[in-house]
């Protein structure tokens, strides 16, 4: 693959920077109550600029929620195909959501709480490509288990179920954290001693 010119990268660098404002405005007005105009003033750009990079604003929040979730996969799947014990692995696993829900939460208060507002054609896009990408996590977190009960470190259960059940239960307690930030502190070994309470075999 040949190196991206200046011009390309300032390109990249612009719509970033472009997505970056407009999550701060979403975050901070709403959805519906942010414009285009708006996004393009605080940026500093015309809103022909604008819409050069995007060509609404459904769009461009198409992109920004779809960049973060393509980012936050990336650095899930790598945790995922390190090396270490099925234990580590998940530890580190767990350690890594907390990571990115606690640097992100402007970013989670946004997709948790504006895209149960947006229009059902754009929700159902969105959902429908993130759903791919944690499909592939869980997909990778049951062969996590998987080498964990052939090496009898968990009791047998179907390795895709206890891939849910972590990954569910993770979520729903990030989502909490998310909606009520100072209601309960919440630690990787306290997650992982409840949910090994029933398949640990040691």
């Amino acid at each position: 693959m040949s190196e991206l010119s200046r011009k390309e990268r300032e390109l990249i660098q612009r719509k970033k920077f472009i997505m970056d404002v407009a999550l701060s405005l979403i975050s901070e007005k709403g959805y519906h109550q942010t414009s285009m105009n708006e996004i393009a003033q605080k940026a500093e750009f015309s809103v022909g600029t604008l819409y050069n990079f995007f060509i609404n604003k459904e769009e461009l929040y198409k992109a920004m929620v779809n960049e973060k979730a393509s980012e936050f996969y990336e650095i899930l799947k790598d945790v995922l195909d390190s090396p270490g014990s099925p234990e580590e692995i998940l530890k580190r696993w767990v350690d890594t959501k907390i990571r990115l829900y606690t640097e992100n939460r402007q970013f989670f208060s946004i997709f948790f709480v504006e895209s149960m507002k947006i229009n059902i054609s754009l929700r159902a896009a969105l959902t429908g490509e993130i759903r791919q990408l944690h499909q592939d996590i869980r997909k990778r977190l049951a062969g996590i288990f998987e080498k964990g009960i052939k090496e009898k470190i968990f009791t047998y259960f179907d390795p895709w179920l206890l891939a849910l059940s972590l990954d569910g239960m993770v979520n729903s307690i990030l989502v909490s954290i998310v909606e009520h930030p100072d209601s309960m502190e919440i630690t990787t070994d306290l997650i992982l001693d409840i949910f090994y309470s029933r398949i640990k075999t040691r």
